[in-house]
């Protein structure tokens, strides 16, 4: 066999078994989930995040799998999708169908409140109506973006919250407005790139918003990428969150005396100087 007619054998394999996975994903569903495509345009998020065969990338909140199934079919059996949620029912349920179906691509995670548990090295990730329940917003972000390989997406989708409420308040509400999140996702190191249409729930009568961010490729202050806002101090912040995130060690971004700081144990107060 001639390595043209190889190499067409292979793609129409690899063709017919994405095929089978999408058929098989239809018949493991609620009558909800099927028509939910309708709605929250799956294809359209996969294409936000870049996701592409061979890919490695987390659903955070994943529920019992809408998603995450999904991806599997989209990255195939060479990548990757870390399923993550911190209710154990829904981690079972996923891990079920996952020997079910036979889906190695799919591994998942049982995640905490702080902590989804992320290996390094992704490509992307994926939050959908989950955001608002983060406590440790902050934290959370960054497992995110020390999770991610620079120049990583990540897409967040919830639902349209009242502005001006307690922080601790939009879990109860299950929304969050969308420039809270956007702040808090920048000031935790990420790139805002753009707000694409949303979506609308009918059956929960909630309107979503859909954000892309990008961990920032940052080698030197003089590849200094634009970061949050073109400044030479945002600059500064960007460098230093790449210096640092590596550690592991939990902070929060601030300013001192008009200069970036990392707060390295906020409830001791002490603070490191990038």
């Amino acid at each position: 066999m001639t390595n043209n007619k190889l190499h067409f054998v292979t793609v129409l394999l690899i063709v017919a078994a994405a095929l089978n996975l999408q058929n098989a994903v239809a018949l493991q569903e609620s009558d909800r989930d099927r028509n939910r495509d309708a709605w929250q345009r799956p294809a359209e998020v996969f294409d936000a995040l870049a996701v592409k065969t061979g890919h490695r990338v987390a659903d955070i909140g994943c529920g019992f799998g809408y998603f995450t199934f999904r991806l599997a079919a989209r990255v195939g059996n060479e990548g990757k999708v870390y399923a993550v949620d911190i209710d154990p029912k829904a981690i079972e349920k996923v891990r079920q169908r996952k020997e079910r179906e036979k889906l190695e691509q799919v591994e998942p995670v049982l995640g905490e409140g702080n902590d989804p548990h992320l290996p390094a090295g992704l490509d992307s990730v994926l939050i959908v109506d989950t955001y608002h329940e983060f406590r440790g917003w902050n934290l959370m972000m960054q497992a995110v973006i020390r999770a991610l390989k620079p120049g990583g997406r990540l897409v967040i989708i919830d639902g349209e919250g009242p502005a001006g409420r307690p922080r601790t308040e939009y879990h109860r509400l299950h929304t969050i407005p969308a420039e809270l999140v956007r702040e808090e996702v920048i000031s935790n190191g990420f790139v805002f790139k753009d707000a694409r249409p949303g979506f609308y729930d009918a059956e929960y009568g909630k309107q979503m918003y859909f954000l892309v961010f990008e961990k920032p490729e940052l080698k030197s202050s003089s590849e200094c990428a634009f970061y949050s806002a073109n400044t030479q101090s945002g600059c500064r912040l960007a460098l230093c969150f790449q210096r640092y995130l590596s550690t592991g060690r939990s902070f929060i971004p601030a300013y001192k005396n008009g200069r970036p700081t990392l707060l390295w144990n906020p409830p001791t107060g002490k603070v490191g100087d990038c």
